[in-house]
């Protein structure tokens, strides 16, 4: 992203032929056992995960995925119960 540019904005300018990207700002993901891959630190930290999404919550409403997907996503919070990666 660069300065002065709305997210919806960016995700709109990398759109092109089958990749479809979409600002969204209330949608929820519920993802079960979440594992921290790696912890990016430095002024803003990050921390990338892999865990599979079972569910999402759209407005009030949760709408089970199915089958269940396995993905990976980053975000500057640690997931509260998120195990690290390689760890027993």
């Amino acid at each position: 992203m660069r300065e002065g540019l709305s997210p919806r904005e960016a995700a709109g300018l990398v759109n092109h032929d089958e990749i479809v990207c979409t600002y969204v700002d209330m949608l929820h993901y519920i993802v079960d056992r979440p594992v921290i891959i790696q912890e990016v630190r430095g002024t803003f930290p990050l921390f990338k995960y892999q865990g599979t999404l079972v569910a999402v919550i759209v407005g009030n409403a949760v709408r089970p995925v199915a089958p269940p997907v396995r993905i990976f996503f980053a975000i500057p919070e640690r997931v509260e119960d998120a195990t690290l990666e390689g760890r027993a």
